[in-house]
C-alpha cells in the first residue's frame, strides 16, 4: 500500500466512523495488511528466533484483534492524540511494540512492569495522569524528535510544542483550549521567552531526556543573529500578526501536514523510533 493510498483509506475509515460510530472491517483490514503488517513484522523478526515458525501468523491475528477492539476507544475517541495517518501508525507501532515485548517476556519468564502491560496503556482513559500513560508518553516523544528535525520555521515548531504540550500534561482539555493558554502565556513575550516555556514544560515530563538534543537545536536556530538582532528578540505579537488564534492554528496544522506526509513510510520501515 502506498503512502496515498494509506492517506485516502484512512480519511475514508474516520468518516465512515464519524457517521456509524462503528470501524469499517473492509477498511481496516486492508490498513493492517497495507501498513501495520509490516509493523509488526519489523517488530517481531529481530526475535523471531524465540518464537516458532508459526507464530509470526498468530501475533498478527492477535494484534489486529487488539488494535481493532480498542482503536475506537483508545484513539480514535481521545482527545489527546492528533488524529491524523502519522499518529495513529505511530500509535499503532507502540501496541505492536508492547505486546511483543510481553510476549516475550512470558516466554523468558521475565517480570513484568506493570506499566509495559500492552493491556493497560492501549486504553487511555480520560481520568488517567497523562504523563504516566506509556503509549502518549512514545508517541509524543516520535512526534517531538519528527518536529525537530523538519525544515520549518523555528517559531512553527516552538508554536506547535507550546501547543500539544499542554494537553499532554494535562493542563488542556483539548487542542482549542491550549491555543487559547497559548495566547495568554506567550503573545505580549518574545520567541525566548516561548523556548524558555516550552524547554520548562520539556523538563517538567519524564521525556525531556530523550529529546533534549532536538530541542537544543531550536535554541540555536532562534539564537542566530541577522543584521545584529537575534530572532529569540522578535516579539510573538508581531509573529503571531493581527489573528493570534488563527496564525496559532494554521502553524500547527502545517506542522502536521508535514508529520503526516513525511512519517508514514518511516513508521512502516522502523525508523519512527
Amino acid at each position: 500500500m502506498t503512502d496515498q493510498q494509506y492517506f485516502e483509506c484512512y480519511a475514508e475509515l474516520v468518516d465512515r466512523l464519524a457517521s456509524s460510530h462503528e470501524l469499517d472491517d473492509e477498511l481496516f483490514y486492508r490498513i493492517f495488511e497495507g501498513k501495520i503488517k509490516p509493523i509488526v513484522r519489523n517488530a517481531y523478526m529481530p526475535a523471531a528466533g524465540y518464537f516458532a515458525a508459526f507464530d509470526f501468523d498468530d501475533v498478527c491475528q492477535d494484534i489486529f484483534i487488539k488494535l481493532w477492539t480498542r482503536c475506537v476507544g483508545a484513539y480514535f475517541m481521545n482527545d489527546k492524540y492528533e488524529k491524523n495517518p502519522a499518529w495513529f501508525l505511530g500509535w499503532c507501532k507502540i501496541v505492536v511494540k508492547n505486546h511483543v515485548t510481553s510476549l516475550l517476556r512470558n516466554k523468558g519468564n521475565f517480570a513484568k512492569d506493570p506499566i509495559d502491560d500492552p493491556d493497560r496503556p492501549a486504553f487511555v482513559s480520560v481520568y488517567s495522569d497523562p504523563s504516566k500513560d506509556l503509549i502518549l508518553h512514545e508517541v509524543l516523544t516520535s512526534m517531538c524528535r519528527a518536529v525537530f528535525s523538519l525544515s520549518s520555521k523555528p517559531e512553527m515548531k516552538l508554536t506547535w510544542l507550546g501547543v500539544y504540550l499542554p494537553v499532554y500534561c494535562g493542563e488542556a482539555a483539548d487542542k482549542i483550549e491550549a491555543n487559547h493558554l497559548f495566547v495568554e502565556r506567550y503573545l505580549d513575550g518574545t520567541l525566548r521567552d516561548l523556548s524558555l516555556g516550552v524547554k520548562t514544560e520539556l523538563e517538567e515530563t519524564p521525556f525531556f531526556g530523550e529529546v533534549a538534543d532536538g530541542f537544543s537545536r531550536i535554541t540555536d536556530e532562534i539564537g542566530q543573529e541577522r543584521g545584529g538582532v537575534r530572532k529569540e528578540d522578535a516579539a510573538m505579537r508581531e509573529l503571531l500578526g493581527d489573528d493570534p488564534l488563527g496564525k496559532i492554528s494554521d502553524w500547527v496544522y502545517k506542522i502536521n501536514k508535514k508529520l503526516a506526509e513525511g512519517l508514514s513510510s518511516e513508521v512502516v520501515d522502523g525508523s519512527f523510533e
